[in-house]
């Protein structure tokens, strides 16, 4: 949950969850990211097995990134809980101050 909290995580496997694309392609669909963040979240990703990075030796070379099957794997929970916050309209829901109870 950790990771997931990071800034920019949640819009780079949105991203990727679209199949592979070069970094300069990364950031532009992304938007307002600057490529040193870019490159620092990529590298966490990568750490945690979630996404590959895999480097293309022709000329010029360039950089693919993808989405392992643990991250295709938590792209699903993703969209799931996106549908259980459309469901529910969770939105503008309030969060209770205190935690309930479930007898």
């Amino acid at each position: 949950m950790e990771l997931l909290e990071r800034k920019w995580i949640l819009q780079i496997l949105h991203a990727l969850a679209g199949g592979r694309a070069r970094f300069c392609a990364l950031q532009d669909s992304i938007g307002e990211l600057n490529s040193v963040t870019l490159s620092r979240r990529l590298k966490l990703l990568e750490a945690q097995k979630i996404v590959t990075r895999e480097v293309i030796h022709e000329l010029p070379p360039w950089v693919e990134y993808e989405l392992t099957e643990m991250g295709v794997d938590l792209i699903k929970v993703i969209e799931a809980i996106e549908v259980w916050c459309d469901t529910w309209d969770t939105a503008g829901a309030e969060v209770a101050a205190s935690p309930v109870s479930v007898s």
